[in-house]
């Protein structure tokens, strides 16, 4: 049995034994049941809004945005473990769902399936990472693709730096922008620029 900075239940220990990645999954619910006694949680009474501020905040100090998805995804798991043997819950299926990123558009996707061959890995998911990122500025913007002009691009850069990204980024992020709405106006999906 290992020792941890709090005492863990029986149940507990035994999640963990059964886990085929102990390692993995200790951290979670060392801090889970840490949490639980430094706010005076009872598990048994868990509300789903309880389970998204501990992914949020574990240690009372608010975390980023991966951390808090892995937070939540590693509590769910040992949530639905606790419910199966009536420790937890019932939670419905919503009350537990973590957080799901919104399909890539079409448009992205073949773009990104033209640059595969003749890009590495790395460049493709750099691609997707800022295009992903473009795309849920635009939906917040309620901008169409097919509305895009030079305004809204720079409207967009300018986005960019007031999030404080470092020039250089920045610099990457439109040029990786500029290549993609290349390939859009190549493939008809976009006016070419002036053609408005």
């Amino acid at each position: 049995m290992t020792k941890h900075r709090i005492d863990l239940p029986p149940f507990a220990e035994t999640y963990l034994r059964q886990q085929p990645k102990r390692s993995y999954r200790e951290r979670i619910v060392v801090m889970f049941h840490g949490w639980l006694l430094r706010t005076g949680r009872q598990l048994n009474t868990l509300t789903a809004k309880e389970v998204h501020d501990f992914a949020a905040a574990p240690r009372g100090r608010a975390v980023g945005q991966m951390t808090r998805n892995d937070n939540r995804y590693k509590v769910r798991r040992y949530l639905r473990w606790l419910e199966k043997r009536g420790l937890a819950g019932p939670f419905t299926a919503e009350e537990l769902e973590g957080y799901h990123r919104k399909p890539l558009p079409d448009e992205v996707r073949r773009f990104l399936q033209f640059l595969a061959p003749t890009r590495r890995p790395s460049t493709v998911k750099g691609y997707r990472c800022v295009l992903r990122r473009f795309h849920r500025w635009l939906d917040g913007q309620h901008i169409a693709i097919a509305n895009l002009d030079r305004s809204v691009c720079l409207a967009w850069g300018q986005k960019l730096h007031e999030r404080g990204l470092h020039p250089t980024t920045r610099f990457c992020w439109l040029v990786s922008l500029r290549t993609y709405l290349d390939w859009l106006c190549e493939h008809g999906l976009i006016a070419a620029p002036g053609a408005r």
